[in-house]
């Protein structure tokens, strides 16, 4: 025979464990336990400032293609125009 789970609501709601008193302590306790790690503002959340400081682009490119990038950028190089070939 398996035994039955039993909620958290279910046990403070037992007087044999708890009295009223502290099944609100207990509750309480969890509910600011819980906020600390779920929901509400936290740090690094939402969406960035807009503003005079301009975003950090990542490009994830092997060593001999950032060298290729950055000559292309320098010599001015029209990509479009080299990968039609002409």
């Amino acid at each position: 025979m398996q035994k039955k789970l039993r909620t958290l609501d279910e046990i403070l709601q037992d007087r044999e464990f708890f009295t009223e008193e502290q099944a609100k302590q207990v509750e309480e306790n969890a509910l600011k336990e819980a906020h600390k790690y779920w929901g509400g503002k936290r740090k690094g959340a939402g969406r960035k400032a807009k503003g005079s400081n301009s975003l950090n682009i990542t490009i994830k490119v092997s060593s001999d293609e950032q060298e290729f990038l950055k000559y292309a950028r320098a010599n001015s190089l029209n990509l479009k125009q080299l990968m039609q070939g002409c």
